[in-house]
């Protein structure tokens, strides 16, 4: 998990449906340099995932430590089963991307619900190494003609796929 700083500027807190505080993590968010034109700052958290914070997880909000009021939220629309099967705990159900992936020439492109997912990331199935961010679904990217995983996130939660090149 990311370390407590000694000085902190934001928090990032994590809640459930009910607006309970599941987390909350001091950070320094570091002002962007060459941004002049506003306040402009950046960050990234670790977070101590558990089953816990799986099942419960429903909101994530950033909040400036000067100000009552968040400065980014998001939300997950995506419901948690209420079930459990043994000892297993309640599976978070994500709807599906809808993706389609196309590849010709080492370029490729995928299509998606962006309504539910505004962003993708794509990974090497086989590496881990991050290729792309994509923020509108169509955007293309160089996948090296190799196996790819696609990591469409709500904000909140995330629904991966692996996608293979047709031989």
């Amino acid at each position: 998990p990311t370390p407590r700083p000694a000085k902190f500027s934001h928090r990032v807190v994590m809640s459930d449906v009910d607006d309970v505080t599941l987390l909350d993590i001091p950070i320094n968010a570091e002002r962007v340099d060459h941004e002049i034109q506003r306040d402009e700052r950046q960050f990234a958290v670790v977070v101590p995932w558990s089953a816990q914070l799986e099942r419960s997880l429903a909101r994530i909000a950033v909040r400036d430590d000067r100000s009552p009021f968040p400065l980014a939220v998001r939300s997950s629309p995506a419901p948690v089963a209420s079930v459990r099967v043994g000892q297993l705990p309640a599976t978070v159900v994500l709807p599906n991307p809808a993706e389609s992936f196309t590849m010709a020439s080492g370029k490729s492109r995928v299509n998606w619900d962006v309504s539910r997912y505004p962003m993708a990331m794509v990974r090497d199935a086989s590496t881990g190494e991050i290729l792309s961010f994509l923020r509108r679904s169509g955007d293309s990217f160089s996948s090296k003609g190799q196996a790819v995983e696609l990591v469409f996130s709500d904000g909140v939660r995330s629904a991966t796929r692996v996608v293979k090149p047709s031989r």
